[in-house]
């Protein structure tokens, strides 16, 4: 999910894939700190840091009651970093539907609900 609700209802959960110079993912690692930093926005993540379990980190995005793009950096030692945009919406907390019965009536001036 690239999306997540400005209100903070959704959370879009980020993944950091620790790879080598090839691009193969580095499996054997379950040790490196991988950190998240929000360098543009308004959100609040479940942990700033995450250790790497077979070479992924996760951690979890939510939007703070403002609307807008989430750029969020993932570093760890050693590693070249990486950045992804993530699109806070808004979202309203409740909405109204409208139903009629019967759906159709006719159209001759006599016709009531």
């Amino acid at each position: 999910r690239t999306i997540v609700t400005a209100a903070g209802s959704q959370a879009a959960l980020l993944t950091a894939f620790l790879r080598n110079s090839r691009g193969q993912l580095l499996v054997e690692d379950s040790s490196t700190r991988v950190r998240f930093t929000l360098l543009v926005g308004h959100g609040l993540f479940g942990a700033r840091e995450a250790i790497a379990r077979n070479g992924v980190a996760n951690v979890e995005l939510r939007g703070l009651g403002v609307a807008g793009p989430l750029r969020v950096r993932a570093e760890a030692e050693g590693l070249e970093g990486a950045e992804i945009e993530v699109r806070s919406t808004a979202a309203a907390p409740h909405r109204v539907d409208l139903v009629a019965l019967p759906p159709s009536i006719v159209a001759d001036r006599n016709s009531r609900l």
